[in-house]
């Protein structure tokens, strides 16, 4: 009797520890808490993202490791004081993975909120570099542009343009500001001058002053690192004065498909950076494209195939390691090669979390046949070993 108690402590021993290094007995749900901006100034991008999310999970049948994924869907309203309170929540209840915000502060804060409970966060959007850099930690993965390889295709867009001199529209906040340092920098190298800067707060609404100090500045071109209202507000009032027409604005996230509509006829021939598009040309994308056409009538925005290329990536990831560890997860994921980006390759930086992939440049004009009326041309591919240093 004795001998058979031992074996079968044994058996179970082993069983138990065969668990354990699996992370855990499967759960009945793949939980996702998605925080995402669906009210003020950002919430187009929110719900753009939420149906790239979906499509995501409508084309693995909804499904990873098994189970069923559930979504909860939080509004973060890009705000870093709501985004923190709805991911303690969201941790609370034992989500398996964190995907948000839009805003930069957002996103950093609920980076930090995912690194001290050791939950995954994946990042589609938000572009501060310190994101995945000095406040950058295990957990937090970003699988979309940042400012650093947005500030060396700004640069190189200066390298082809060659202004006289620029000048340069920054919102008042620590990544824009770092952004224009290193490209202001650049300038003199250049033979480019700088003809003034202003410092707008986050959410401004009237560009009238800045626009006329433009207007008399001599500046033949502008850099404006706006983006959503900000960007739709400056550009519109610049049109209304004639300004579009007499000086070339450019942005590296200035304008997509969904604030070209917003800003009219004035967005013509304004040129930026975009971190997806439609038009790029490869298998992945086509399907996804036409799927996404499909099912909500519209081709997809930046934010929608960003965050479909994201999600997609992380749960094929979390599939091939068969397991419930979100240990696992995050190993497998840093350092990761995806070939099937949308995009064309991506491959995460061990050493950093942040993907590395090609910069596109873009100028808008007007849509042929089914393609939006004011549609982004790209004009420019930048490759990966132009925009990002080895990892040290």
């Amino acid at each position: 009797m004795e001998e058979t108690m031992t074996n079968f402590k044994s058996v179970a021993l082993a069983a138990l520890m065969g668990v354990l290094s699996q992370g855990a007995v499967a759960d009945e749900a793949f939980h996702i808490g998605a925080i995402l901006p669906f009210s003020g100034p950002y919430a187009f991008g929110g719900e753009a993202a939420k149906a790239g999310m979906q499509m995501a999970i409508d084309e693995r049948g909804g499904k990873v490791l098994g189970v069923p994924i559930e979504v909860s869907w939080e509004d973060g309203e890009a705000n870093p004081q709501v985004t923190l309170k709805k991911g303690t929540r969201l941790i609370a209840d034992d989500v398996h993975l964190l995907v948000g915000e839009a805003s930069s502060p957002a996103t950093l804060a609920l980076s930090k909120l995912a690194g001290r409970r050791k939950v995954p966060l994946l990042n589609t959007i938000s572009a501060d570099e310190r994101i995945t850099g000095s406040e950058g930690n295990r957990y937090t993965f970003r699988t979309s542009n940042d400012f650093g390889m947005e500030t060396q295709m700004t640069i190189s867009y200066y390298e082809t343009a060659r202004p006289k001199s620029v000048y340069a529209v920054i919102p008042d906040v620590g990544a824009a500001r770092d952004l224009w340092g290193k490209v202001k920098d650049s300038l003199p190298g250049l033979g480019i001058g700088v003809a003034g800067e202003d410092y707008p707060p986050l959410g401004n609404k009237d560009y009238a002053v800045i626009v006329n100090k433009i207007a008399n500045s001599g500046a033949d071109s502008v850099l404006a690192v706006l983006a959503g209202g900000d960007a739709v507000n400056f550009i519109k009032q610049a049109g209304e004065v004639g300004l579009t027409g007499k000086v070339e604005i450019f942005g590296p996230t200035l304008l997509e498909e969904l604030t070209a509509a917003a800003v009219g006829e004035a967005s013509l021939g304004v040129f930026s950076g975009v971190r997806y598009h439609y038009s790029y040309k490869n298998e992945q994308n086509s399907k996804f494209v036409a799927a996404y056409k499909e099912k909500f009538g519209e081709v997809p925005s930046v934010f929608a195939g960003e965050a479909y290329d994201g999600l997609s990536w992380f749960l094929d990831t979390v599939e091939a390691t068969g397991s419930w560890d979100k240990e696992a997860w995050v190993d497998a994921f840093s350092g990761s090669t995806r070939d099937s980006s949308i995009e064309g390759v991506k491959t995460m930086r061990s050493c950093n979390n942040q993907a590395e992939q090609i910069g596109l440049m873009a100028v808008v004009g007007r849509g042929v046949g089914d393609q939006p009326e004011l549609t982004m041309q790209i004009v420019e591919e930048f490759p990966a070993d132009a925009l990002f240093t080895d990892c040290p």
